[in-house]
């Protein structure tokens, strides 16, 4: 489940722990990442790919909390 900040004091009623994690891009991160993802090495799991248009659907289906991998939304 995702929740902001301010959720901090509601998480413990509906019984959910919160944790936050930071992320900080990194160029020389990122291309070991490509090579390892050409080399066979790093896969991804796409649970559904939407087009852009029915990104509210995408977003029904994100809050269902059941989804097991990625959403994709394309741009055509």
């Amino acid at each position: 489940m995702i929740i902001s900040q301010s959720d901090k004091e509601k998480a413990p009623h509906y019984g959910v722990t919160m944790s936050s994690v930071m992320v900080h891009p990194s160029g020389e991160q990122m291309a070991e990442m490509a090579q390892l993802f050409d080399a066979g090495h790093l896969k991804t799991h796409l649970d559904a790919i939407f087009p852009l248009k029915n990104v509210a659907q995408a977003h029904k289906l994100s809050e269902g909390g059941h989804i097991r991998g990625k959403l994709v939304l394309t741009v055509e």
